[in-house]
């Protein structure tokens, strides 16, 4: 699954796949998936550092979770996207990187506020 993927299902989720929107699931609706709790972990950091690029920009961030439909997300989406993608996202490949991927090089970043890694930096 790609960043923008992510980013979409985890607002309003995708009727055609089943996928309801994985903000809101909790621990017990993926304990049953190999290492389930701490890729939900992983999805949700990922999308606190999506939500403060997003209330960085003016007017893209919406409150409350039932306010978010397609037309939203997409131009969340494409505010934030060239800051995001300078920031986190920065490759030679040609094609979209997996959210995991930038998951991994958020933390290189120190995204997260990791003092361990402030450390070796």
């Amino acid at each position: 699954m790609t960043s923008l993927m992510l980013i979409q299902n985890w607002f309003i989720g995708d009727l055609n796949r089943n996928i309801p929107p994985l903000c809101t699931l909790d621990s017990k609706n993926v304990a049953y998936f190999t290492k389930g709790n701490n890729v939900r972990c992983k999805m949700a950091a990922f999308m606190r550092i999506v939500e403060a690029e997003a209330r960085e920009k003016e007017d893209v961030w919406l409150e409350k979770l039932g306010d978010w439909e397609y037309r939203s997300v997409t131009r969340m989406r494409n505010v934030i996207s060239a800051d995001f993608k300078a920031k986190y996202c920065a490759t030679k490949r040609k094609k979209e990187l997996s959210w995991s991927t930038v998951y991994n090089k958020m933390t290189q970043a120190n995204a997260f506020g990791n003092k361990r890694n402030k450390a070796n930096k």
